[in-house]
C-alpha cells in the first residue's frame, strides 16, 4: 500500500530555504525520509496508508490514499479503518470542516488498535482547526471520541520485550525492520520539474471552495487558521523581485500591469510560507489572522501598490528610488563590474 506524490507542489522541491518536514514527522512508520538532495522518499512497502503524510502537508503535494469523496459522503460517525477510512487522523483540516457543512455534528472515533494510533494527537489539533471555521459559520462542531481498548489474548510468540519507541513499535507492527522481498520501490525525484503541475488548487481546497460558496460568517473567527493566512506587504521593503508570486503553488499571490501592485487570495492560501521564506528583506509578513470573509470570497484583493520603473538594459520592473541611471540594481552592479575589469568610466 502506497501513496502518490507531485514532487512540483512539495515546497521542499520549489525551494530549499523552506526546511518543511511535516510529512516525515508524521509517518508513523517511518516509511518517509530525505534523500541526499532533501527531496522527499517515499519506501512503498513501509506505508500503511494510513493518510497522516497527507493530512499535514499544506500544498497536498502528498495526495490522501483513499477516497476522500467516499467518506465525506458517508454516514457516520468516522471510525479508523471503517467505511474506506484507514485512520481519523488522516483527515486534513479543510476535510474536516467540508465534513462540518455536509453533516450536523460529526463524530469521530479513533480506535486505539488503529495501525496509526501515533497520529491521533494531531487530530486534535486539526478538529480544533476546523471547529473554530464551523463555529463562525454558525455550525455545529466536529467531536472526537475514543473507543476502549478491546484487551487481546497473547500469541504464542508475544514476548514481554519492552518496545524502546512508538516507532519501533509500528516498524515491527509492518515489518519495516527488516524489509520483506517485495516489499515495493521506494519513491524518488527523478529531479526533473513539469511546469505545467506547478501550480494549482488542492483538491481538499477546491472541495471546501465549493461547500462554503454562499455562506456567510456569523460571528468572528476566534483564532487563527492553520490551513490559510492573511498578509501583509511593506511597499518601502519590497524589492519586486517577483519571486514570491512565482513560487506561490496555487497563485494566491498575483502581480498587477508592470508590476505596480500585488494582490492576495486568502481562498487560495494554504500556508505553505514558501512566500515568506523567499522573501529576502521580510517585506512580506503574516497578519495575525484571516477575516473569514476573505477565505470565504475567492478573488484577490490588493495588498499594496508599488511605484516601479522599467530597467533600460534588461526590461525587469525595480521600485523607482533604486538603481541608478534608469539600469536596476544588478543591471547597475554588472556596469560597475564591467567598468573595474576594464579599468572603463
Amino acid at each position: 500500500m502506497g501513496v502518490s506524490l507531485t514532487y512540483e507542489q512539495c515546497v521542499r522541491t520549489r525551494s530549499r530555504l523552506l526546511d518543511c518536514t511535516a510529512c516525515v514527522e508524521s509517518c508513523p512508520t517511518d516509511a518517509i525520509a530525505l534523500d541526499e538532495r532533501g527531496a522527499i522518499t517515499v519506501a512503498q512497502g513501509a506505508c500503511i496508508g494510513c493518510g497522516l503524510c497527507s493530512a499535514v502537508c499544506p500544498t497536498e503535494a502528498i495526495a490522501a490514499p483513499f477516497d476522500v469523496d467516499a467518506v465525506l459522503a458517508a454516514q457516520g460517525p468516522w471510525r479508523c479503518e471503517h467505511g474506506g477510512l484507514p485512520c481519523v487522523a488522516g483527515l486534513a483540516s479543510e476535510v474536516l470542516v467540508t465534513l462540518g457543512l455536509r453533516h450536523d455534528a460529526p463524530v469521530l472515533q479513533a480506535v486505539p488498535g488503529c495501525k496509526a494510533a501515533a497520529g491521533h494527537a494531531g487530530l486534535a489539533e486539526r478538529v480544533a482547526d476546523a471547529n473554530r471555521m464551523l463555529t463562525a459559520l454558525g455550525r455545529s462542531s466536529i467531536t472526537v471520541e475514543v473507543l476502549p481498548e478491546v484487551p487481546s489474548e497473547p500469541g504464542p510468540e508475544a514476548t514481554s520485550e519492552p518496545v524502546s519507541s512508538r516507532r519501533q513499535f509500528f516498524r515491527r507492527m509492518v515489518g519495516a525492520d527488516t524489509p520483506p522481498a517485495g516489499a515495493g520501490e521506494t519513491l524518488r525525484w527523478g529531479g526533473k520539474i513539469d511546469r505545467a503541475r506547478m501550480q494549482r488548487t488542492p483538491p481538499r481546497r477546491a472541495r471546501l471552495q465549493t461547500a462554503v460558496a454562499g455562506l456567510t460568517a456569523v460571528t468572528p473567527l476566534a483564532g487563527d487558521l492553520a490551513f490559510t493566512s492573511d498578509k501583509r506587504l511593506d511597499p518601502q521593503a519590497c524589492t519586486v523581485c517577483t519571486i514570491c508570486v512565482n513560487i506561490c503553488p496555487t497563485g494566491a499571490l498575483q502581480a498587477g500591469t508592470g508590476w505596480r501592485s500585488i494582490a492576495f487570495d486568502a481562498s487560495q492560501c494554504v500556508k505553505c510560507r514558501l512566500c515568506h521564506a523567499v522573501c529576502a528583506p521580510d517585506a512580506l509578513t503574516l497578519a495575525e489572522q484571516p477575516a473569514l470573509a476573505d477565505v470565504l470570497a475567492p478573488g484577490h484583493r490588493l495588498l499594496a501598490q508599488l511605484t516601479t520603473r522599467t530597467c533600460v538594459e534588461c526590461g525587469r520592473r525595480f521600485p523607482r528610488d533604486e538603481g541608478r541611471g534608469g539600469l536596476c540594481p544588478p543591471c547597475a552592479a554588472m556596469e560597475d563590474e564591467a567598468f573595474d575589469l576594464t579599468g572603463l568610466r
